[in-house]
């Protein structure tokens, strides 16, 4: 992270996984982090699996702080095959995010429904 503010302007960033170790919660400074270094004149490219790392940058889109054609998202999955196929991930100027990634969507309902099945059998008796 650290690299990203010591990178000159028009420095291109690889940042992998910036969540890692730290809390949901913390992950909006993350993002306000790679915010500001798009906005001294950098392109950052970051991987992740947070699903609350990408929500964070909704945040700027609203506020302005980050105009829309600054922000891509891409989704990696497999295909059937087992070949790599990436798609675009849209995450409305407003910050609405229309095409959430299925794989994460079939993740956060898997633990509802696991999360609901524990109380049920252990946290209600």
């Amino acid at each position: 992270i650290v690299e990203i503010f010591l990178a000159p302007q028009g420095a291109t960033i690889l940042v992998e996984e910036p969540e890692l170790s730290v809390h949901p919660s913390s992950q909006q400074a993350i993002a306000d982090m790679l915010v500001e270094a798009v906005g001294q004149g950098k392109q950052v490219i970051a991987s992740t699996h947070s699903d609350q790392l990408v929500a964070a940058l909704h945040a700027p889109l609203r506020s302005g702080r980050l105009r829309k054609g600054h922000l891509r998202t891409y989704e990696v999955s497999r295909n059937k095959r087992g070949a790599s196929v990436v798609r675009p991930f849209d995450i409305q100027a407003r910050g609405g995010r229309r095409d959430w990634p299925e794989s994460w969507r079939d993740a956060e309902q898997s633990l509802t429904d696991r999360y609901k099945g524990d109380r049920g059998d252990a946290a209600c008796r």
